[in-house]
């Protein structure tokens, strides 16, 4: 009978029992589970901090992009700018002109040291080049110095450099039409006074119309 009832409690001895005689009689169990203890300690804290981090890291990255998102919508490209960009960019010239009833078109290529090209009137076409700011006739393979060939047109209007200085020296009055922004100046060069009026649109000089008594241009950089 008492055989019986041993092996009844023996049967029914849970876990806790047996973890609890352990802890009691077996030596070294209790440093075991205690060093089981502190690597999961360690490990649980492991974990909080590398989750912590990482949201950390989340928000820094999100107002990260946000300022950078901030500051590149208020960037902006003044007037400045825009005229800059026309010399920077060694843009090409197509011009056209009317003086004295009299009709001509430029038309010229800018590598940045030099301009060559051709003007042409309904009578003739001559190609020209204009280096250092003189003027030159060019025929065949020989370049000859001739300011003439222009028919007395300002070559300054031509050249994108000095034309630019031109404005940039110069203050103009500002008008939003739709999407273009015109800028009107008034302007007097040689003695001759000129209505100047420059188009932008997206950022970018899209003409200049330089108007006087006997005179027109009409000037597209390209």
């Amino acid at each position: 009978m008492k055989k019986r009832k041993t092996e009844e409690e023996n049967r029914q001895e849970n876990f806790f029992d047996v973890f609890i005689r352990n802890w009691k009689n077996v030596p070294g169990f209790r440093s075991v589970i205690k060093l089981g203890l502190y690597f999961i300690f360690i490990f649980i804290f492991i974990l909080v901090v590398n989750v912590a981090g990482n949201k950390t890291g989340t928000k820094k990255n999100v107002a990260n992009t946000h300022v950078s998102s901030t500051t590149k919508a208020v960037e902006t490209i003044t007037y400045k700018d825009v005229l800059e960009n026309v010399v920077k960019n060694n843009k090409d010239v197509y011009m056209e002109i009317e003086i004295n009833g009299q009709k001509a078109v430029v038309d010229a290529v800018n590598n940045g040291e030099n301009i060559t090209g051709y003007y042409e009137t309904d009578k003739l076409t001559k190609k020209f080049k204009i280096e250092n700011n003189v003027l030159y006739e060019v025929t065949l393979d020989h370049e000859i110095e001739n300011d003439k060939i222009l028919n007395g047109l300002n070559i300054d209007f031509i050249v994108p450099a000095n034309m630019i200085e031109i404005l940039k020296n110069n203050i103009p009055t500002k008008m939003i039409n739709n999407e273009k922004v015109l800028y009107n100046y008034d302007i007097t060069i040689n003695n001759i006074a000129y209505k100047v009026t420059t188009t932008v649109k997206e950022s970018i000089l899209t003409n200049i119309e330089i108007i006087s008594e006997k005179e027109k241009y009409t000037i597209v950089y390209e």
